[in-house]
């Protein structure tokens, strides 16, 4: 009896220290209760696309996003082989990286086409593919969670095909256009652009806009591309060095280039080509300079006035023979300096009608 009694207080006393053990047990149980409440609310009612597979492959559970997004309803899903919904890529490695993934060994992102109830196919970029352990530590299937990407795609393909117009039609015109990226490497030109750099467009794709112009120019084009962020649309002038030598002068045009985002990742510049213009610009300088000289320093007076009279300019020589100084002269009407005025108005008569007298 008495060891009975002993062997009664020793497991009284066990007891009493388990109870504390089990108080301890019992709210760590409601704290997983609630982790695993708000686990399903993100699960069921999250923007991702989830689903919960077997190490099998089949589909044991799915969320809404996905359902809605395959038009499944809730349970239709369940018990289908999440590799049969998948329209595999031509040329790809998709379902032998699926395969990792329904493995839970997805080490990156992963791209594919689903196939939807109604017969359509979504694009999917699966994120991550999680093993789920049970209680004991031992795989109970695989978590897979992904975004719908397919309103994405489609305005990339529109984008893509608008910018094969809009390179159909830079290819068709005259004006030399050409897109550099961030460093003003060449990632396009056009057949009138390769006419200005004497380089073929293909050939010029990779190259960088610095062989073509001097360490001066390229500075002005560091300066007008910056400028160009901060709003400025204002042209500049630069000169081509081509591959043989000859220059050719041009006005630049630039506008940036953006992404899909709308951010900047280069310039597309329009040339214009004002050679020309230069060859036009220094002839007539260098002849006005001939017209200068032989107007400063000719012993004859040489002046030019405006049809009703007035004086516009006249050579030093005149102050020697009207003993006027030039301000003087110049603030004169021209009818002034004739004995005879009406010989000016006879003289003028001759000069419009044969051109000289």
């Amino acid at each position: 009896t008495g060891d009975m009694l002993a062997e009664l207080e020793s497991l009284r006393r066990k007891v009493a220290q388990l109870a504390p053990l089990k108080n301890e047990a019992l709210l760590i149980s409601e704290e997983l209760a609630a982790v695993e409440a708000r686990y399903r609310v993100l699960y069921d009612h999250g923007p991702m696309l989830c689903a919960v597979v077997d190490m099998d492959g089949l589909i044991l559970d799915s969320n809404h996003a996905l359902n809605k997004q395959l038009a499944y309803a809730s349970d239709q899903l369940e018990g289908k082989r999440f590799s049969d919904l998948v329209v595999p890529d031509k040329g790809s490695d998709t379902m032998e990286r699926l395969e990792l993934a329904l493995r839970g060994e997805l080490s990156d992102e992963l791209e594919i086409g689903m196939k939807s109830g109604s017969g359509t196919i979504r694009r999917v970029l699966l994120l991550s593919a999680v093993v789920r352990p049970d209680i004991r530590g031992r795989t109970d299937g695989v978590l897979i969670a992904g975004k719908d990407i397919t309103a994405q795609r489609h305005a990339e393909a529109a984008l893509e095909a608008g910018d094969r117009q809009y390179q159909a039609l830079v290819e068709s015109v005259p004006a030399p256009v050409c897109s550099f990226d961030a460093d003003h490497n060449f990632v396009f030109a056009n057949w009138a652009a390769a006419d200005v750099f004497v380089v073929k467009a293909k050939n010029l794709v990779g190259r960088s806009l610095r062989e073509f112009v001097s360490d001066e120019d390229w500075a002005t084009v560091l300066e007008k591309t910056a400028d160009l962020y901060d709003g400025s649309t204002r042209p500049y002038d630069i000169k081509i060095i081509r591959p043989d030598g000859s220059t050719r002068s041009v006005a630049v045009h630039a506008a940036i280039r953006h992404d899909g985002s709308g951010r900047g990742i280069g310039v597309v510049m329009a040339l214009q080509s004002v050679t020309e213009n230069k060859v036009v610009e220094r002839a007539l300088e260098e002849s006005e300079h001939r017209y200068r000289s032989l107007f400063e320093e000719s012993i004859d007076v040489i002046y030019v006035t405006s049809r009703d009279g007035r004086l516009v300019d006249i050579s030093p020589s005149a102050v020697t023979l009207f003993g006027y100084t030039r301000d003087e002269l110049l603030e004169h009407d021209v009818h002034a300096l004739y004995a005879d005025p009406e010989q000016r108005v006879r003289f003028q008569e001759v000069i419009e009608k044969q051109g000289f007298v």
